[in-house]
């Protein structure tokens, strides 16, 4: 049995029965799945109240990235709650619960994530690369929540000019993080280091394109395979707007 202190633990990381460890420089390229059934997870929100605030707004980057997936009344109460501070637990509780509930149904029909459970990785591409160039550069690394955050911009930027994404959608997500979180400081020099970072992410298999989670609107879920130039595009993109 497993007491949960962690939002982030709570909206995502501890549901699915699937654990992983760094590798190589390799997020989560290590691991194993473990039988749903056979395993306990409690979630207690009590706790939350002895997290600090810097942690809370890491595990709401996780359930952005559910608002977006599940619905757009989802969405719509999250951006309602997030812009709250502090933070209210009573109102963040339901919108964790249905965040376990929708990754539950997704690893019911695909435990060993070979297909429909890629989706659960919307804003890891980017958010993956600037997670561990944070931790080669600098003081302050991100932690997992604020580089899944930060990496939906990009993401969800690839999803508008290549699949039409809504753009209101596009500009209420680029408000939250800019309220939320703190940028990742940048460069076009840094490009080819974190184009580097996302070719060996394990999603990534096809030489010289980049796979990353899209979306035609909340919760219509396809993949694209990005060249070298959509992700310099996109690059761009989360420096004009964050930085």
């Amino acid at each position: 049995v497993l007491q949960l202190l962690e939002l982030l633990a709570m909206a995502d990381a501890a549901v699915g029965g699937k654990c992983g460890v760094n590798f190589a420089g390799v997020k989560n390229l290590l691991g194993a799945f473990a039988d749903e059934s056979a395993t306990l997870t409690l979630c207690d929100t009590a706790w939350l109240e002895s997290l600090p605030e810097e942690e809370l707004r890491s595990g709401c980057g996780e359930l952005i990235k559910y608002g977006l997936l599940v619905s757009p009344d989802l969405w719509r109460r999250l951006l309602q709650v997030l812009p709250e501070q502090p933070l209210s637990l009573e109102q963040l509780t339901p919108l964790i619960r249905e965040a376990v509930r929708f990754k539950l149904d997704i690893v019911a029909q695909d435990r060993l994530d070979l297909g429909l459970r890629h989706q659960l990785n919307l804003g890891h591409t980017f958010g993956h690369a600037f997670e561990a160039w944070s931790h080669q550069h600098g003081d302050t690394p991100l932690l997992h929540g604020e580089a899944v955050a930060l990496g939906l911009v990009p993401e969800l930027y690839l999803s508008h000019v290549k699949l039409g994404f809504p753009k209101e959608v596009l500009h209420q997500l680029l408000t939250v993080v800019q309220e939320l979180y703190r940028p990742l400081a940048i460069t076009c020099r840094d490009y080819d280091a974190l184009r580097e970072l996302m070719l060996h992410d394990k999603k990534n298999s096809v030489a010289e394109r980049i796979t990353t989670v899209a979306l035609t609107d909340i919760g219509q879920v396809h993949e694209l395979q990005n060249s070298p130039l959509d992700i310099t595009e996109a690059l761009d993109y989360y420096q004009d707007t964050m930085l």
